[in-house]
């Protein structure tokens, strides 16, 4: 989003028509067609009552769980998202590239105190953040990587980033151990656990890619043309992975079963590159469509 950034009107109108096609449409198509899938699914079983009206109808593309157009019965919980569950993802950045304006101004005079503060409320688990997610709808889990965007920019790249990586983790992990306690009797905890583990991740992964850059080794630019595919089809295709590798390898052991979460998830990600690399080659319109040409 702050790629070219100059703070000026103009540039601002840009990348909002941007996000508009590169996310808004993408978010609306990946919904509807989730949306006409699970009609189709949800026609033949008995179990199921439904809410039909414009609001209801609306909340499949914002958030379900407050007016579900399916009910299947003994279902309490509904996700807080769109009824494509893992695109609140994108819900939040649209919101986000909206008041984008007045988070450059935050990071621009307090990079280092807008990160770890966007980082610490990531690492919260949702529940102590209730209203703020269901009133602002911008999404602490957004807001913290579209923070690190802001701040990489903010700094001069990737290379002074890496400088201050280092201390950023350690003070995180100092605010960490003051929660331990109270959270290692709840469900938070592991939360918390999880998004350390995805910005370790982060880490490791950039960390990674600039020794490899650096040793010249060249990466392949379909895999990551395909990367907003490969997160549009996760969840609609990595449980039917799961069914089938359970199917043909019929795991006994406890790792063996748990190496099948990772197995569909590679499994995905090879299906969804070859669907990507056809559709990019002999319907590049409809790739387009799907991905918002990202």
């Amino acid at each position: 989003m702050y790629n070219g950034w100059d703070e000026s009107l103009e540039v601002y109108q840009r990348k909002i028509t941007s996000r508009v096609r590169t996310l808004l449409v993408p978010y609306l198509i990946w919904n509807s067609l989730f949306f006409m899938f699970l009609g189709l699914y949800y026609s033949y079983r008995s179990d199921v009552t439904y809410n039909v009206s414009i609001i209801s109808f609306i909340a499949q593309y914002w958030d379900v769980s407050q007016f579900p157009w399916f009910v299947v019965e003994g279902q309490d919980l509904l996700p807080d998202g769109p009824i494509y569950t893992h695109f609140w993802y994108i819900r939040y950045l649209m919101g986000l590239a909206v008041v984008s304006p007045f988070l450059w101004i935050i990071v621009k005079k307090w990079p280092k105190l807008a990160l770890i503060t966007s980082g610490l409320l990531w690492m919260l688990h949702p529940s102590i953040l209730h209203y703020s997610y269901q009133i602002g709808y911008l999404g602490f889990g957004a807001l913290f990587f579209f923070m690190l965007g802001a701040y990489i920019t903010k700094t001069g790249g990737t290379n002074f980033f890496f400088r201050e990586i280092k201390g950023l983790i350690g003070i995180a992990f100092l605010f960490l151990i003051s929660f331990v306690v109270y959270y290692s009797k709840c469900f938070s905890f592991i939360m918390c656990v999880d998004r350390i583990a995805i910005l370790l991740g982060v880490v490791l992964l950039f960390s990674l890619a600039s020794v490899l850059t650096k040793k010249g080794v060249m990466f392949n630019k379909k895999l990551s043309r395909a990367s907003f595919m490969i997160y549009a089809m996760h969840l609609a295709f990595v449980p039917v992975w799961r069914v089938i590798w359970v199917e043909i390898l019929c795991p006994s052991i406890s790792l063996a079963q748990l190496s099948l979460w990772l197995l569909a998830v590679i499994s995905n990600v090879v299906v969804c590159l070859i669907f990507d690399i056809i559709t990019r080659k002999y319907v590049p319109k409809i790739n387009t469509l799907l991905t918002g040409g990202r």
